[in-house]
């Protein structure tokens, strides 16, 4: 399997084996690959001159569909280390987002 279809399967929360997904994890791993195909027309749209060019302004205008068209909204989605992750986890999975929590998990002191 490519390296970055397993990178996007582990940014959705599964396990890069495929061999289990939950809903949520296959809509998030779905969502990702209409962004990752979005964005090859941004970076051509780049590449054309940006949206000042009409080559430009229709690579920019198909990656708009691609998205509309799955009904993905527009947001960043964050690629965070292995470290956050485990950190954000543990901070979520206890349902305990405090300040407090998460300034002592990066350790900031007042």
């Amino acid at each position: 399997m490519k390296e970055r279809i397993q990178e996007l399967m582990k940014q959705a929360g599964t396990d890069v084996s495929g061999k289990w997904m939950g809903v949520d994890h296959a809509t998030k791993f779905a969502e990702l690959i209409v962004q990752e195909c979005a964005e090859v027309c941004y970076d051509h749209s780049n590449a054309a001159g940006g949206v000042d060019t009409d080559f430009g302004y229709g690579y920019k205008d198909c990656g708009d569909d691609i998205k509309r068209h799955f009904g993905v909204e527009e947001r960043a989605i964050p690629i965070l280390s292995d470290d956050e992750e485990a950190l954000l986890s543990g901070i979520t999975s206890s349902k305990l987002f405090t300040i407090e929590a998460v300034k002592k998990a990066f350790g900031v002191k007042e």
